[in-house]
């Protein structure tokens, strides 16, 4: 934790064994420099990370749920455009 400790100025949650909670997720940089840093002494040491939700009322995870299904489908619907532009640029390209 002394490296942890050292680039991630913020107080942790929790420290176990193998982990070190967050309230927030860390910065991109940050976890760059963790990597960078536990890997000089750790050479084959990974690491990932994952949201832990909370013990919720139903109506926030329905909330919730709704607001993944939405991303999931705008994200489906942006696959879709971007291959039917992907289609057409070659088919510009070939005629």
């Amino acid at each position: 934790t002394e490296i942890v400790d050292k680039i991630e100025k913020r107080e942790s949650l929790l420290t176990t064994h193998d982990c070190v909670y967050y309230k927030q997720r860390l910065p991109l940089e940050t976890r760059r420099d963790l990597y960078f840093e536990l890997n000089k002494t750790f050479p084959y040491l990974n690491f990932e990370e994952e949201e832990i939700v909370p013990i919720a009322e139903q109506s926030f995870l329905q909330q919730r749920y709704a607001e993944i299904e939405e991303f999931e489908e705008r994200h489906r619907q942006h696959i879709i455009a971007e291959e039917i532009l992907a289609k057409d640029y070659f088919k510009n390209i070939n005629t």
